[in-house]
C-alpha cells in the first residue's frame, strides 16, 4: 500500500507501452533500494523474441539524469554494441525523482561461458567501472568473452601496463585485442597466477606441477 501510494502515477505512459505491470512492481522495488544518488542498479535480461546475442540491460539511478555520452563509451569497452536506449523518468510522490534506462545489447556469443554467470558478472563490471573500482577499457571485454570477472580482467590490465613500463614495444590496445581473440590464453593466465599466488587456491593442494603444467600450455 505504501509503495502503491508513491508508484501509482509514476510510470510515464511509454514506459506502460512498452514494459508489463509485473515488470514495475520489479523496478520499483530496485528503486526502492538505491538510497544514494551516486549509486546505482543493473539488470541484464532477455526480451520474449530475441536472439542470440541480443540482451536488454536495464540501468536504475535516482536523482539528475545519467549523460548517455558517459554511458555508452563504458558499454562499448564491455564488448557490446548497444543498439537502441529507452529512457524513463519515474516521477515518485514525495520522494526524489528516478531514472529506468533500458539499453538494447548486441554481442557475439562464444559459447564458453554459461549464459547466467556471464550476466551477472556482466552486471558487476559494470557496476565497478562505474564505482570507479576499475577502469574502462577494452580488457573488460574479457568478462563476457572469455568469462572472467571484473577483478580477474583488472589483473590482466595491471599486467600489460607493467609491461608498459618495462619498455615493451607493444601497446594496450595490442595487448587488449590479442588476449580478446585468444581468451583461452587469457584464461590461462589468471588461473597461473591463482596457482601461483591465491592462498585459497593454495590450500587446495595446489603443487609445483600444476604451475609447470599451466606454464607448458
Amino acid at each position: 500500500a505504501v509503495l502503491a501510494k508513491v508508484y501509482a502515477d509514476a510510470f510515464p505512459e511509454a514506459y506502460k507501452e512498452d514494459l508489463p505491470a509485473v515488470a514495475a512492481v520489479e523496478d520499483a522495488h530496485r528503486l526502492e533500494a538505491l538510497d544514494d544518488e551516486r549509486d546505482i542498479d543493473l539488470h541484464v535480461y532477455r526480451p520474449v523474441g530475441s536472439g542470440p546475442g541480443e540482451r536488454r540491460l536495464k540501468l536504475f539511478h535516482v536523482g539528475e539524469p545519467v549523460s548517455l555520452s558517459l554511458v555508452l563509451p563504458r558499454l562499448q569497452d564491455m564488448g557490446v554494441e548497444v543498439v537502441d536506449e529507452r529512457p524513463y523518468e519515474i516521477e515518485r510522490v514525495g520522494k526524489p525523482r528516478a531514472w529506468v534506462y533500458d539499453f538494447g545489447l548486441r554481442y557475439a556469443p562464444t559459447g564458453e561461458v554459461a549464459e547466467a554467470q556471464a550476466q551477472v558478472q556482466f552486471q558487476e563490471a559494470v557496476a565497478a567501472v562505474w564505482r570507479g573500482q576499475t577502469d574502462s577499457d577494452g580488457f573488460n571485454a574479457l568478462v563476457l568473452r572469455a568469462g572472467l570477472t571484473w577483478r580477474q580482467a583488472m589483473l590482466l590490465r595491471a599486467y600489460a601496463r607493467y609491461l608498459r613500463q618495462g619498455g615493451t614495444t607493444f601497446s594496450q590496445e595490442y595487448i587488449q585485442e590479442c588476449l580478446v581473440t585468444n581468451t583461452h590464453l587469457a584464461r590461462l593466465l589468471v588461473r597461473l597466477f591463482e596457482a601461483r599466488f591465491d592462498p585459497a587456491f593454495q590450500r587446495n593442494g595446489a603443487t609445483t606441477e600444476v604451475v609447470d603444467g599451466l606454464v607448458e600450455e
